[in-house]
């Protein structure tokens, strides 16, 4: 489950952020993968006290330096006062009215990851039953 009031975002630092390993025996290949000259894709998880944890989408791996905006959202200890289900079919309730100061839950009931955005700020990927 991943909640979200409206926030303006800042750089942070402090924050564990790791690779999605996979389970490359179901193809026979060794984990964790190394990119080739051709370059490949990758996940992140990133993690920190007082944040909700955020899985990225698929980043394009390079073969230089690069940077990635990643959007995280603190923690929010208030309950919320809407529920949206996202299923295989889309979200359920498919509107509703937020007004300032609401605290929307999203809740992935389908067995798929799904990512929920607007306006300045991104769920990152929720795993099933997030």
């Amino acid at each position: 489950m991943a909640r979200w009031a409206s926030r303006k975002p800042a750089p942070l630092c402090g924050f564990t952020i790791c690779p999605v390993t996979w389970d490359a025996s179901l193809v026979e290949q060794a984990n964790p993968q190394q990119t080739g000259a051709d370059g490949g894709r990758f996940l992140l998880d990133v993690s920190r006290s007082g944040y909700q944890a955020n899985r990225t989408g698929e980043i394009d791996a390079v073969s230089e330096p690069s940077a990635h905006s990643i959007a995280v959202s603190p923690t929010i200890p208030d309950a919320a006062t809407q529920t949206i289900a996202i299923t295989e079919q889309g979200f359920v309730p498919l509107t509703v009215a937020v007004g300032p100061g609401n605290v929307v839950a999203f809740i992935n009931v389908d067995l798929a990851e799904h990512a929920v955005n607007g306006s300045g700020w991104d769920s990152g990927l929720l795993a099933p039953g997030a």
